[in-house]
């Protein structure tokens, strides 16, 4: 949790409000999918621009304000906040090639016009949701970077085992740790994580009752992977030169942690009954 009692009330005040402006974003989204025209995408897409960069808009001031209150809790004086540029042209990129090419691409693999829309339908109101969350997290990361200060990730309270090993690591990503590049920006499907500055060393860091079960349920998954003679490394997705998922690498953490903890996790295993 954060250093003060206050910091804390303010990272989950605006956890909350981030995660019901992408919600109400991809509601907005859905609305405008039906005059989407494949075949003349351009002015649906140019809507679709519009609605993300109001509400990414949002999202900033939301952020702005949030960064500005938590500094002030926790240690009591103003931080130089790192604003986005809203780059219009990827956004109606990411409306095109999520939208439009993507209805085409499975027109073109034989599917019926009015099923591959609506198969695509929820898919794309889920990238409007991310891209909306995407503002506050690359924020709150930036932010941290330029003073040369950590951040931690911070779950909605029902995650998966991937985002629960990555919040019980506690306030280690930095701009120039390995560990910041490889994982600490990924965000999944649906993922209810927040980001949160911090100003304290590593060693002032005290995880919350159930960030502790986090924490605890991943030495355990390492002492199964230690016994086991295997290394401790949790999967990493393989791409190709054009960014298509080829695989996945191995996974000796992840597996452990949802089979030994099911409870614990949004995608736990429990065993099935004899």
């Amino acid at each position: 949790m954060a250093l003060t009692s206050l910091g804390n009330e303010l990272t989950q005040a605006h956890k909350h409000e981030q995660i019901l402006l992408a919600a109400n974003a991809a509601g907005e989204a859905d609305v405008l999918w039906s005059e989407l025209n494949p075949s003349d995408p351009y002015p649906w897409a140019y809507a679709q621009a519009l609605l993300l960069a109001d509400r990414k808009g949002q999202s900033q001031r939301l952020t702005s304000a949030y960064l500005a209150e938590f500094a002030g809790a926790e240690i009591g004086q103003p931080v130089e906040i790192v604003e986005p540029r809203t780059d219009f042209d990827r956004l109606i990129g990411v409306s095109i090639g999520a939208g439009a090419n993507a209805v085409t691409n499975l027109v073109d693999e034989g599917v019926r016009m009015d099923v591959a829309l609506d198969q695509m339908r929820e898919r794309f109101n889920e990238i409007v949701a991310a891209e909306t969350q995407r503002t506050y997290r690359e924020m709150i990361a930036n932010t941290s970077g330029q003073q040369r200060k950590a951040w931690r990730r911070v779950t909605d309270g029902n995650p998966c085992a991937f985002c629960a090993m990555l919040a019980a690591r506690g306030p280690v990503y930095m701009e120039s740790t390995a560990t910041s590049s490889k994982y600490a920006l990924r965000y999944h499907k649906g993922c209810g994580c927040t980001a949160e500055p911090w100003y304290g060393q590593w060693s002032d860091w005290k995880p919350t009752p159930q960030e502790q079960k986090y924490v605890d349920a991943y030495f355990e998954a390492a002492a199964g992977a230690d016994a086991a003679d295997r290394a401790r490394i949790a999967p990493k997705t393989i791409r190709d030169a054009d960014g298509v998922i080829t695989g996945r690498t191995e996974d000796n953490i992840l597996w452990r942690m949802r089979r030994a903890n099911p409870d614990l996790f949004s995608d736990g295993i429990f065993e099935k009954a004899a």
